[in-house]
């Protein structure tokens, strides 16, 4: 029993269990206990880990004389502004996930921005300490990203999840380069993730999605056909290529490697409407490989850009969600985006009853439980229609229509009413 939630009793004797896990583990023939300080046994897992790895690896007394006795004769330093170059080498396999790679150099560059402006003596990684970390991680949490220039004057501070994924990143580098940088201990191994609650997405209601589909915008369009026909994510709309999409006799598919995780996605296209879309609004002559040559470029240039024209677009046709407010951030998040079509095509194709295997396979998760996710989005319309079924009604007083074509079926109209019947049931 590695991580465990400890119990004890209150002051009336009622047996309960502690809030925060506890672990208890074994390296080395020797026992480690006590209080992880995660809330999440997910959290506790991966604090865990990073502990035995410490234990294992890098944080042996051994490894800090060897790393010491590196800095002193001068060898093994890797200057910060060559760092992430030397990263992408040795992760060869990522060069596959663009985004990924681009984020993280995004991430590293702000960074090194940040000891340049607070500590300019510091020069190589294993100059970093875990002081230096912990300043940078709240600066993340209080004013957002160091370099201000890169940011929108609305995105003044980061989420929870934002500020996460930058201490995972930028653990993952020093980790990477621990070795041949004379890292003793990772500067970034020791700080906690910040507890969040994943963001919802709101669907489209029928109305807003005729709204939509009938005042088309020739910039945004590519973004709602797309998304709500594959699954697509925004990025990966933006960047499609010509070559991915391939429209054969009678079916189409399209084949790409998904931006954010680099998995290989085949989706089909068999809407005779979306297909008649790829063909018409696509320049398949021209010299650009891009399908959607202006969303890629506003994607690759300013992605707040296409951000801007959506929220213009949605407050025109007015369409809105849920907003919701989080104090850590200057602004409040819209539940209903373009990211809400996915949502969307993952319930409907669940909803037809195609199996959440299948439907993970066409949008590249990782994993079935964010496909579940995703698809657990039910509408009141939905909710109303698969219990009038379940109880025996149809749409509304379809059950009192039925009742009397039923009682008037005779030899001569047993069809006409049976056509009549089975339309009313839909």
């Amino acid at each position: 029993m590695a991580i465990y939630r400890r119990p004890y009793k209150d002051a009336s004797g009622n047996r309960k269990l502690t809030a925060d896990y506890h672990y208890d583990f074994t390296v080395r023939k020797k026992r480690y206990q006590g209080s992880t300080g995660c809330a999440t046994e997910r959290e506790a897992k991966a604090w865990e880990k990073e502990r035995k790895e410490e234990l294992r690896g890098a944080a042996t007394i051994d490894r800090i004389v060897d790393v010491h006795k590196d800095h002193l004769v001068g060898r093994n330093k890797i200057a910060l502004a060559d760092a992430f170059e030397m990263f992408v080498k040795a992760r060869g396999r990522e060069k596959g996930c663009e985004q990924h790679v681009e984020n993280k150099g995004s991430q590293w560059m702000d960074f090194i921005k940040f000891i340049q402006a607070k500590h300019p003596a510091i020069e190589f990684m294993h100059s970093v300490t875990e002081d230096h970390a912990k300043q940078y991680f709240g600066h993340l949490q209080r004013n957002g990203k160091f370099d201000k220039h890169v940011t929108h004057k609305n995105d003044k501070n980061l989420s929870a999840r934002t500020v996460n994924i930058y201490l995972t990143n930028l653990k993952q580098i020093f980790k990477e380069l621990a070795r041949d940088a004379s890292i003793a201990v990772n500067p970034f191994a020791a700080i906690k993730k910040l507890s969040h609650k994943p963001a919802e997405r709101d669907l489209f209601s029928d109305d807003e999605l005729k709204k939509i589909w009938s005042n088309p915008d020739a910039f945004l369009e590519p973004l709602f056909q797309c998304s709500y026909n594959t699954g697509l994510r925004e990025g990966d709309i933006c960047t499609l290529r010509k070559d991915e999409i391939d429209l054969v006799d009678g079916d189409g598919w399209i084949n790409r490697k998904t931006r954010k995780t680099g998995k290989d996605v085949e989706i089909p296209v068999f809407g005779d409407d979306f297909r008649a879309y790829l063909e018409q609004s696509i320049d398949w002559n021209s010299e650009s490989p891009f399908a959607f040559p202006k969303l890629c470029t506003a994607y690759h240039k300013s992605r707040e850009k296409i951000h801007r024209k959506l929220t213009a677009y949605f407050k025109a046709l007015k369409i809105t969600g849920t907003q919701t407010k989080d104090k850590k951030l200057s602004r409040a998040t819209n539940r209903k985006g373009i990211h809400s079509l996915r949502h969307q095509f993952i319930y409907r194709a669940c909803d037809s009853g195609i199996p959440i295997h299948v439907v993970q396979d066409i949008v590249g998760h990782e994993s079935e439980a964010v496909t579940k996710i995703y698809a657990k989005h039910t509408s009141r319309a939905d909710k109303e229609k698969h219990f009038r079924k379940m109880n025996g009604q149809a749409n509304g007083d379809g059950y009192v229509r039925i009742r009397e074509l039923v009682e008037s079926m005779n030899g001569q109209n047993w069809m006409k009413a049976k056509a009549e019947i089975l339309e009313v049931m839909k």
